[in-house]
């Protein structure tokens, strides 16, 4: 997400195994342009499911918000044997 390459994060987003969801509607999703983001913490990993405290920069263009800096409870989930980013709300 960092180097905002939408093709190479959908790879790892869970909604990519979701029938129903494509790229370019992952692409649409939040409008987002990612400055940094920094994993500060993990905070448990339990069975298939992980939980990390992720701190993001970014900026939203078509609100020309400028750099906006938040730090999140991401969770990510294992399917098949794979580390899959969970599907979570939109950061707006």
């Amino acid at each position: 997400m960092q180097e905002n390459d939408i093709a190479t994060a959908w790879a790892h987003e869970e909604l990519s195994k979701k029938p129903g969801w494509t790229l370019q509607a992952y692409a649409k999703r939040e409008g987002l342009v990612y400055e940094k983001v920094e994993v500060q913490d993990v905070r448990s990993v339990e069975g298939d499911r992980a939980v990390i405290d992720v701190k993001i920069t970014y900026t939203v263009p078509v609100l020309r918000m400028g750099s906006q800096e938040l730090v999140l409870r991401d969770e990510w989930v294992r399917l098949q044997g794979q580390w899959y980013h969970a599907d979570r709300k939109s950061l707006l």
